[in-house]
């Protein structure tokens, strides 16, 4: 039961929490709000369920992901995160890198040195927050921030240290505030991005390479455009094609995220298809087209409904088709045949392959049929456009497939829950 309290706190506190990809500098704002809000209003395990599957992305998701399925494993997930990004030396060794890229004072330039003020505080501030007090005595951090200032700052602050004897961060986070209090006092800040944060969440960073051959052709002149960047999957720090979230989306996900940061059908570089310098034809079943195949969607399409240009032609628009398909009105699910064991029982059944599902469903009526039986815990299944679905009654069960027609081959599936009823929908193949 909700006190009083907690049901006036949940009139004026948000049930939102900040996303949190796994970055150290957004772990603090992460927990806190979500310590004080799960307190303050009284949030339940199925409350909380909701709100971390819609705020964790990239990495941090990826580590819990088999923890936001039911509702009593949200501590266990709060419990991994907090083990993986929660540890002081983690946050702390990524705020001071993240400290020691600020750029260097320009000489006539106050922003600057508001900026810089700024970021000292933070940093500062963080570090007494979480009980860090003798990081705030790094004198090589000290001495790498007064290599940022100008030459007239640097002068001030050794008057400083000789009028008020401190030589430790927050003496110097006190002294530089009070300068940039004054460079505010006669010009208006404005935030300006670094040039690694100009490219939004991805951090970008381009080098134009010319490579030249032997020869008058102008072919032999490569331009290559070299970028390094983080993963436009999940930011990780790892290539597209590496991405295990990127190889479990479905192929129309796949390509929403790559028309969405405007990547190459081919090598998911940073250009157009028709500029790609590494165009290769997919060959997935035989299939001509200038794609990855990645993207190679494994339909049927009659020779003569394809128009000639459009054979021979690159990927340049989101209109061009890279798959080949027929005129139908039906979608086709991806079903095979398989039997299910539990014993001496045996039943045939079509199961549904789905690439995006985080977990195995079954039938409560074939669970029956098979006798199997587990502890019943509570379901919460959602999907997009924030629609959810919870099973009170569904079991946990442990049971044998085995392809159909082949039965000597058996494998254990685990951890198979049961809903009252899939309603899958049913079809068949024409010639």
């Amino acid at each position: 039961m909700l006190t009083p309290t907690q049901i006036a706190a949940r009139q004026v506190i948000s049930r939102e929490l900040p996303v949190f990809s796994g970055k150290a500098e957004e772990w603090l704002l992460f927990i806190s709000n979500y310590e004080q809000s799960t307190e303050r209003c009284g949030f339940s395990n199925e409350e909380n369920l909701i709100r971390l599957q819609k705020c964790l992305r990239g990495s941090a998701l990826d580590a819990v992901r088999g923890k936001l399925i039911v509702p009593a494993m949200v501590p266990y997930a709060i419990g991994t995160l907090k083990m993986l990004y929660g540890r002081s030396e983690i946050v702390h060794a990524s705020l001071q890198r993240k400290l020691k890229e600020e750029p260097a004072i320009k000489p006539n330039n106050l922003e600057s040195v508001i900026r810089l003020a700024l970021a000292v505080q933070n940093y500062c501030a963080t570090m007494l927050s979480m009980s860090l007090h003798d990081y705030l005595n790094d004198s090589a951090l000290l001495s790498d921030l007064v290599a940022k200032l100008s030459s007239d700052l640097k002068l001030d602050w050794g008057r400083n240290r000789l009028a008020a004897g401190g030589e430790n961060l927050p003496a110097f986070d006190n002294w530089l505030f009070g300068v940039a209090m004054c460079a505010t006092m006669v010009t208006p800040y404005d935030y300006q991005p670094t040039e690694k944060e100009k490219g939004g969440r991805h951090v970008k960073e381009r080098l134009l390479v010319h490579n030249t051959v032997e020869g008058d052709d102008k072919k032999n002149q490569n331009l290559q455009d070299v970028q390094e960047s983080s993963c436009p999957g999940c930011d990780g720090d790892h290539e597209l094609v590496k991405c295990k979230v990127f190889l479990a989306m479905s192929i129309k996900s796949r390509l929403d995220i790559i028309k969405a940061k405007r990547l190459c059908f081919c090598c998911f570089g940073k250009h157009i298809a028709r500029n790609c310098k590494v165009k290769k034809t997919c060959n997935v079943n035989g299939c001509k087209l200038h794609h990855n195949k990645l993207l190679h969607f494994e339909r049927v399409v009659n020779e003569d409904e394809i128009e000639p240009e459009k054979k021979t032609s690159d990927i340049t628009s989101e209109s061009t088709v890279f798959f080949h398909d027929k005129s139908t009105e039906k979608a086709l699910f991806r079903y095979i045949p398989v039997t299910l064991h539990n014993g001496s029982r045996a039943v045939d059944v079509l199961a549904l392959i789905d690439e995006g599902s985080s977990c195995t469903l079954m039938e409560r009526k074939l669970a029956d049929e098979l006798g199997l039986d587990g502890p019943e815990e509570e379901l919460c299944l959602k999907w997009t456009g924030d629609m959810t679905q919870t099973e009170a009654k569904s079991k946990l069960v442990c049971i044998n497939v085995s392809a159909a027609g082949f039965l000597d081959v058996k494998y254990v599936l685990k951890e198979v829950r049961t809903v009252s009823k899939l309603d899958l929908p049913l079809q068949s193949i024409d010639d």
